[in-house]
């Protein structure tokens, strides 16, 4: 690790949503470090820096995206935050619609090419 500190929290992408990584936030005397292990190369990186210095804090990685949560200080305390990974591949809106509207477009060319072959 290139930055290592005491009382730094890690958490850990899945590779659904965003590619397999550990993430290692904050900690002393590395407050805002974002620092981001690839197990894959066995190479780290830096991320984008926290916004808020924290160590002590807690880490949950939900559906790929990461929280800090809490840490010592009156800031850190009381602020949550939310880091979207880099590649990150947002969820895609339901299908549903576009695929009524298919559904529907692709129904009335047959009716009418139908109705051009067939005039009656």
């Amino acid at each position: 690790m290139p930055y290592p500190g005491g009382n730094a929290a890690a958490g850990v992408t899945s590779g659904v949503l965003a590619p397999t990584r550990i993430y290692v936030l904050g900690g002393y005397p590395t407050f805002n470090l974002n620092q981001i292990y690839d197990p894959e190369t066995d190479t780290w990186t830096m991320g984008a820096l926290m916004p808020t210095n924290r160590y002590g804090l807690g880490v949950a990685v939900v559906d790929d995206l990461i929280y800090a949560i809490g840490g010592p200080g009156a800031n850190a305390i009381v602020a949550n935050e939310r880091y979207t990974p880099a590649d990150f591949i947002p969820e895609f809106p339901s299908w549903t619609p576009l695929l009524l509207v298919l559904t529907v477009l692709a129904v009335a060319i047959v009716i009418y090419r139908r109705k051009l072959h067939n005039p009656r």
